[in-house]
């Protein structure tokens, strides 16, 4: 299947159920909420981060039935009422985003504050930044490759696992995957992240966001199911 072709498909598959679009705005936007909440209170201060850890799961879970679904050959987007299945592979997925999350942050941590090749601080910046981008490749490969290797967990961190899936996929649709992914990413953390005071501009920002933002979720979730499905009878 031509990059074209998976991508109008995904387009399709996306707007096929707006339910579920409208679905993982709520929780978006929920989990917006729940980041702007600030409590002195441990107990309270708990829940928020149970509840935002909740709401990332099935976020993820979602994500992770979808790509298995269309691996498959499902072609339809899968149902929200398997919340068991959901909440467990989400868990798994958050597991493995935090993961990548805290490489990439401590990574920066040491670009800014530690100096490892004494006065080469430029050479030592490029090279980290380097490692980033790298770390950045595997993330949005991750997922992918553990359904490509029979739902296998460490398969989410096999750094050789997923360069010979993009290898397989081929340049234009993995830089399509990472293009797009980065547009995706840049809603989602912008809808969760970036509400300011209430007035005309933020509230169109936010209706912007609840419907781009899960909109763009499905959308590079099935476009990389679709790459992964191309190259999946070589696993």
């Amino acid at each position: 299947m031509k990059l074209r072709t998976q991508i109008r498909d995904a387009l399709k598959y996306t707007l096929k159920d707006w339910k579920t679009v409208i679905l993982l705005g709520i929780i978006l936007c929920a989990a917006a909420s729940f980041n702007d909440l600030d409590s002195d209170d441990l107990t309270v201060g708990l829940v928020i981060v149970i509840v935002a850890l909740i709401l990332l799961a099935f976020e993820e879970g979602y994500r992770y039935l979808i790509i298995k679904n269309t691996l498959k050959g499902d072609n339809n987007p899968p149902s929200v009422t398997k919340l068991k299945e959901i909440l467990v592979e989400g868990s798994h997925e958050a597991i493995t985003l935090i993961f990548y999350a805290c490489v990439i942050y401590f990574l920066v941590e040491v670009i800014n504050n530690i100096n490892i090749l004494g006065g080469m601080k430029d050479l030592q910046a490029a090279i980290i930044s380097a490692m980033c981008i790298f770390i950045y490749f595997l993330f949005f490969g991750a997922a992918i490759n553990k359904v490509l290797h029979g739902g296998r967990f460490l398969s989410a961190f096999n750094a050789i696992e997923i360069i010979k899936f993009y290898i397989k996929i081929g340049l234009k649709n993995t830089l399509a995957i990472i293009t797009f992914g980065t547009i995706s990413l840049n809603f989602i953390v912008c809808s969760v992240f970036d509400f300011g005071g209430v007035d005309l501009v933020t509230i169109v920002d936010f209706l912007i966001n609840f419907i781009l933002s899960p909109i763009m979720l499905l959308f590079i979730t099935r476009l990389i199911a679709l790459s992964g499905k191309e190259v999946s009878n070589d696993y």
